[in-house]
């Protein structure tokens, strides 16, 4: 693939990343917030589909990167990957069949998990080294492949959309009619 087409995707997604994160902060300030807004019950009321969106769009970005861009993913990178797919398929069956409550703690756990991971493989590649060895035979965790705006770069994404998706969980346990 040419480098300008590459470019082109690093700034489509770093521009979702950004969405990603203004929309997480937005969503964290309401979650505690006395005062019932509107937006806030349409939030609780739409979770799922929520959290269905986002985990689609992490799972496509990924997948774009690794079979289009042809980025090899390291072991942090699968770490991330076996978390936040099933979140796709969870929230689909969810929202196709009548759900139970307990459908907002795998949500959780599986985003809380992969947002640790993400966060860790974000702050190793900040230091540049990692204290416990990456795979022997796949691609260094701590490579840079992308890096957009200072600060995005794949464990950035991994980490915005874990985050995203975690903070919707608890707008999905506020949902009485769930």
């Amino acid at each position: 693939m040419n480098p300008e087409t590459i470019q082109t995707i690093n700034t489509i997604f770093s521009i979702g990343t950004v969405i990603v994160q203004i929309s997480s902060i937005i969503l964290l300030v309401l979650l505690f917030s006395k005062k019932e807004s509107r937006f806030k019950g349409w939030i609780t009321r739409n979770a799922l589909t929520l959290v269905f969106f986002t985990a689609f769009l992490a799972t496509s970005g990924s997948l774009t990167y690794s079979e289009i861009v042809k980025f090899t993913p390291c072991a942090l990178c699968w770490y991330q990957r076996i978390l936040m797919y099933p979140l796709v398929f969870l929230s689909l069956v969810a929202l196709t069949k009548k759900f139970s409550k307990e459908i907002w703690y795998y949500i959780r756990t599986l985003s809380g998990i992969g947002g640790s991971i993400a966060l860790y493989h974000y702050i190793i590649k900040i230091a540049g080294s990692s204290p416990f060895p990456c795979s022997a035979t796949g691609p260094s965790c701590v490579k840079q492949f992308v890096l957009e705006l200072g600060y995005i770069d794949i464990p950035m994404m991994s980490l915005s959309f874990f985050l995203l998706l975690f903070i919707l969980s608890f707008y999905g346990t506020r949902n009485k009619a769930a």
